[in-house]
C-alpha cells in the first residue's frame, strides 16, 4: 500500500505518522484514545480536530491502530468504527499496544515486550 497511516495510543496522547510512497509525509498528534473511556463518536471527533492542514480522511489506503485498551474483540470494534468514521476508503486494523510495540521491536521475529504507563 502507497498511503498508510499508523497510530500508537495510549490514554494521554496518541502519535501518528502517515506513511507516503514508504516514506514519512506528516506527523501528528491528538489526544488519547482510549474505548474504555471515550465512546467511538468522540474518538472520531479527537482526530478529525487534530487531523494537518491538507490532510483528509480519503488519503490513506489503510490505517494500522496500536492503542491501550484495544487488546478485546469489543474494543476494538468500537476503535475500528471511529476510525472507518473518519477514514472511510480505508482499510482499518486495530490491535493492543503492547502488540505494536512487540513489532517495533522485533518485527517478525518472536521476542518479549512490556509497557510502562505513563
Amino acid at each position: 500500500m502507497s498511503d498508510h497511516l499508523l497510530a500508537d495510543s495510549g490514554s494521554s496522547k496518541t502519535d501518528w505518522v502517515w506513511l507516503n510512497q514508504g516514506k514519512v509525509a506528516a506527523r501528528f498528534q491528538s489526544a488519547g484514545l482510549n474505548p474504555y473511556f471515550l465512546s467511538p463518536d468522540r474518538i472520531s471527533e479527537e482526530i478529525r480536530k487534530a487531523m494537518p492542514a491538507g490532510f483528509d480522511g480519503s488519503l490513506p489506503e489503510s490505517v494500522s491502530f496500536f492503542g491501550s485498551g484495544c487488546s478485546s474483540p469489543d474494543r476494538q470494534a468500537e476503535v475500528r468504527e471511529a476510525l472507518r468514521a473518519v477514514f472511510p476508503y480505508a482499510e482499518v486494523a486495530v490491535d493492543s499496544d503492547l502488540l505494536g510495540a512487540a513489532r517495533a521491536l522485533f518485527g517478525g521475529r518472536p521476542g518479549l515486550a512490556a509497557i510502562l504507563g505513563t
